[in-house]
């Protein structure tokens, strides 16, 4: 096995959830992850001391040809099964990848949108605010095309970022987080810049961030502004924080730049 897998399993169960004895979790993964990979999270799981329920293992060609005969009685029936399991586990580790990012775009908007109001409306709050969850994309081929980088690149650079010393970069942000606690407002200065801001009180809901090559600075600042175009819109957000997986955020990133 990839040590590396072993070691993202670790972070994800000890630092991402803090599984320990007797916890209840689920592992939801999908068929572009390898064998392996969903290996070392049960192994990780179970050496913490975790029970975990059964694996929800999703093949997103079979979820997106489900969701085309979706009805509110169907799409009610499998959130009150899934909310059954929210319910009684303590931590979700969901491991998302797809081979295909479009997946889902031949859903009829119609049924996109039953899914999100039933569905994510009735299971996010109980998945985000009352368990332990932790969510990564893996390094799919589709991945390394989007990024205009070899699977191998991407690979690497994906390890680097998810195996961080996490532990390490909490304990040094903290005296930025208690300057932040006692601070009011904020202003950032620079050539052709002077913003002043409150923050004062504010919750944060999104955190937005952009990773691309070296060099493409113009292509930043598209996408940059794009992305702030978009957030002003209030669906467009209440799309976004209604997105229960990789998937659903992507179709919502997706349509958003239509």
């Amino acid at each position: 096995m990839d040590e590396r897998f072993r070691s993202l399993a670790r972070t994800l169960v000890g630092h991402s959830t803090g599984i320990k004895k007797g916890d209840l979790v689920i592992l939801t993964t999908t068929t572009a992850i390898p064998y392996d990979m969903n290996r070392a999270v049960i192994e990780a799981v179970q050496a913490a001391g975790g029970e975990l329920l059964q694996p929800m293992l999703l093949d997103p060609r079979l979820v997106a040809m489900a969701r085309h005969a979706s009805s509110e009685r169907s799409l009610k029936a499998e959130a009150t099964g899934l909310m059954a399991q929210f319910l009684a586990a303590d931590v979700h580790i969901i491991l998302r990848g797809a081979r295909n990012p479009y997946e889902q775009s031949g859903v009829p908007s119609e049924k996109a949108t039953l899914v999100d109001r039933i569905v994510n409306g009735l299971t996010l709050s109980e998945r985000l605010d009352h368990s332990r969850w932790v969510l990564t994309n893996w390094p799919t081929e589709s991945f390394a095309q989007l990024l205009g980088r070899s699977l191998d690149e991407t690979e690497d650079l994906y390890f680097r970022a998810v195996l961080a010393d996490y532990r390490a970069m909490q304990r040094a942000v903290q005296p930025l987080a208690a300057l932040m606690r006692r601070t009011k407002k904020v202003r950032i200065t620079g050539p052709g810049t002077d913003l002043t801001f409150s923050i004062d009180g504010i919750p944060v809901r999104v955190i937005l961030m952009i990773a691309m090559p070296e060099g493409l600075h113009k292509e930043y600042l598209q996408y940059l502004a794009t992305a702030c175009r978009h957030f002003q819109k209030a669906e467009f957000r209440e799309r976004l924080l209604a997105c229960a997986s990789a998937d659903e955020l992507w179709d919502a990133l997706r349509s958003g730049a239509e």
